[in-house]
């Protein structure tokens, strides 16, 4: 019996041995430049491209997989994507527990050059068998979802470009940077972090440089808890902080924003016509839900042009709640004197079911808003050749429902005092007041009461006008 059990241990012992042997002479065999090239050759005879690398090494009981310059070209040859060096660390008794787990990930100085062609294909994807319709959502049904959890993924300097030349965009990022911490694909949940040093943006809407752009966010399941996102271009920045939660159906956040912005280069950046000068600072704090938020706006611009329009200072409040819009101060200081404007915009009955709500009724908009303009001085909002001069304050107030005209109902009420007015065809100056009241119902337009005094001459009139 012992002769038996001896001969069975060493027959084990030595096929264990062979078996070994066998599958670490298989590993050296696929290690040599032969054998890759083989393996690339095999590969590259499914695809329209090619893949490429100049060395691949990995490690059965380390569970180490290694490419240096790998290199992905179109059916031309023409190079499309690449990296300098990608490092994956599995670990293997995760995969006891059926998950696919990787310690850490690194790749190092990837890059793309992608475009795509008047079809909308990208040309990445020319270096790949395509997929038959449907055949992509089949595959991804077919089976359970796949479990990975990274620990660690770390990218750094990658580079990445983007034509589109029927939509005129170009686009070039460099200096990418991305990294997760403890990711979980199946929840989803993990620390994530994106960054971009700098790049360029060309489009017929948009064009100019970006000179940074970074984002940290913790992701659990449907939570971004926190959310981190600054984007900076010249001389203007802007920061979102906060907290995004339930990012399904029914969004809840808790979200800052803070802008400092530079019109002159957003003109810029965005094509625009009308001239813009100065600097604007805005903070935007919103909380709750998506549907029907809380939040503040204020905005302070410390002067220039706005639309070629000379403006010394704008201060603007808003305050929503409860889906009422309440401006509590507009106010505006230009040579043509000081506006204020203060008001509410009522948007229950328009958005019943809250704001992400397809049930909207526009019409249905309530506002109540009063205007009040001080020293509006004539010889200054008009050129000096038209021979106007004076001084006009006016008070208006508006109140009333609807936007789209024959649906407004609407009042009105002006009030206007004019000192020191000159016209052409006036010998001297008058004193001017008038009043108005009157609206709007549907398509008529109605005059309550409309007098103007002038010189102590007196114009009174009333009516009703409809508008075919």
């Amino acid at each position: 019996m012992a002769k038996w059990l001896r001969i069975a241990l060493v027959s084990t012992g030595t096929g264990a041995g062979l078996l070994i042997l066998l599958l670490a002479g298989g590993v050296s065999y696929l290690k040599t430049p032969q054998a890759q090239r083989g393996i690339q050759q095999q590969i590259n005879r499914a695809l329209p491209g090619s893949v490429s690398w100049r060395r691949l090494d990995f490690s059965v009981l380390a569970g180490r997989i290694d490419i240096d310059d790998l290199l992905v070209a179109g059916p031309s040859g023409e190079r499309l994507a690449g990296l300098a060096r990608c490092r994956i660390d599995i670990s293997w008794l995760s995969l006891l527990n059926g998950r696919i787990g990787v310690e850490e990930a690194i790749v190092e100085h990837p890059w793309a050059d992608l475009a795509v062609d008047e079809t909308g294909r990208l040309n990445l994807m020319r270096a790949f068998p395509a997929l038959a319709p449907g055949e992509l959502s089949e595959e991804a049904s077919a089976g359970p979802p796949i479990d990975l959890a990274i620990t660690l993924f770390r990218l750094t300097d990658g580079t990445v470009s983007y034509r589109d030349p029927k939509a005129g965009l170009t686009v070039t990022l460099e200096g990418i940077s991305a990294g997760a911490e403890a990711l979980l694909l199946s929840k989803p949940a993990g620390r994530l972090r994106l960054g971009i040093g700098r790049g360029a943006v060309e489009s017929p809407v948009f064009t100019g440089p970006v000179e940074a752009l970074q984002v940290t966010a913790h992701l659990d399941a449907d939570r971004l808890s926190p959310l981190d996102l600054r984007v900076a271009a010249g001389n203007t920045d802007i920061r979102l902080t906060g907290i995004i939660d339930r990012l399904g159906a029914d969004p809840v956040m808790d979200l800052t924003l803070d802008a400092d912005l530079a019109l002159a280069e957003i003109r810029h950046l965005l094509q625009l016509t009308p001239e813009l000068t100065g600097n604007a600072a805005l903070h935007l704090s919103a909380k709750g839900p998506l549907a029907d938020p809380e939040a503040r706006v204020n905005l302070e611009y410390d002067g220039g042009l706005l639309g070629g329009v000379p403006v010394g200072r704008i201060a603007l409040g808003l305050h929503l709640s409860d889906r009422k819009l309440r401006i509590d101060p507009l106010s505006v200081e230009s040579p043509f004197g000081l506006s204020d404007a203060t008001g509410e915009i009522d948007l229950v009955k328009a958005f019943p079911e809250g704001f992400l709500s397809s049930d909207r009724v526009l019409n249905a908009i309530g506002y109540r808003l009063s205007v009040r303009q001080k020293g509006l001085l004539l010889e200054q909002a008009f050129s000096r050749d038209a021979a106007y001069a004076g001084r006009l304050d006016a008070d208006i107030t508006l109140e009333g429902q609807g936007v789209t005209p024959g649906e407004i109902l609407a009042r009105c009420r002006v009030a206007l005092v004019g000192t020191g007015i000159l016209s052409p065809g006036m010998d001297r100056p008058a004193d001017v007041a008038a009043a108005f009241r009157g609206g709007i119902e549907g398509s008529d337009t109605v005059v309550e009461a409309l007098t103007v005094d002038a010189g102590g001459a007196r114009l009174s009139g009333r009516g009703r006008y409809e508008r075919a």
